[in-house]
């Protein structure tokens, strides 16, 4: 299991945007934030299903109010928050979640559910991304796992297998520049295995059978 990371602050730039979001057909957002947003997962998901695991016809299909690949057996779940850009990949199907940790009243929230601890706003985002996870599974997760990375993300994977999650997944992070890779830790603050990709601009869009 593996999830692959951009930072859209950083990673494509804007005509880079525009070309990716060129291949959109019959679909509209009321914000130009949610059209990068949708194009760059898109893009994720083909480029690293295409160059990590050799799927040769990344093309997209709706089965069951779920993105799955028309050719492929191989399972993603792509998220978005704020400005990172998130897919995560089994062999077996899965739920993932990503979210940042924005303030809210965290207190009064728990307090409805008679809950009360010092980590509020922790508890608060795992107990989120965790029911988003299982609700993009669209079945009871067999085994799961929530951390925090990049300081204000909170990670959850809802797997339909029952395995050792935090063993069992590598995070990377895509990159086009020098940038030091972030830390990415979990709730124990023990650091995940962890790597940097760097593409090579000149193939970025190489062939990927764009409909997004």
């Amino acid at each position: 299991m593996d999830i692959y990371i951009l930072n859209l602050d950083n990673f494509l730039s804007e005509v880079d945007k525009n070309y990716l979001c060129s291949f959109l057909e019959d679909k509209n957002f009321k914000a130009e934030s949610r059209k990068n947003q949708f194009c760059t997962g898109r893009f994720l998901t083909k480029y690293a299903a295409k160059y990590f695991y050799d799927v040769e016809n990344t093309d997209i299909e709706i089965k069951n109010k779920k993105p799955v690949f028309k050719n492929s057996e191989l399972n993603f779940n792509i998220s978005h928050s704020k400005n990172l850009i998130a897919v995560c990949f089994d062999e077996n199907p899965l739920g993932f979640d990503m979210e940042f940790m924005k303030p809210r009243d965290f207190e009064s929230i728990l307090k409805r559910y008679n809950i009360h601890t010092d980590n509020a706003k922790e508890l608060f985002y795992r107990f989120w991304t965790e029911y988003e996870a299982k609700l993009k599974l669209q079945s009871e997760p067999e085994s799961q796992i929530a951390f925090q990375a990049y300081d204000e993300f909170m990670f959850a994977i809802a797997s339909s297998k029952n395995i050792d999650l935090k063993n069992n997944f590598k995070v990377y992070e895509l990159k086009n520049n020098s940038e030091e890779i972030l830390n990415l830790t979990n709730v124990d603050k023990n650091t995940f295995s962890k790597k940097e990709i760097f593409i090579d601009p000149n193939k970025i869009f190489e062939p990927l059978n764009f409909k997004i």
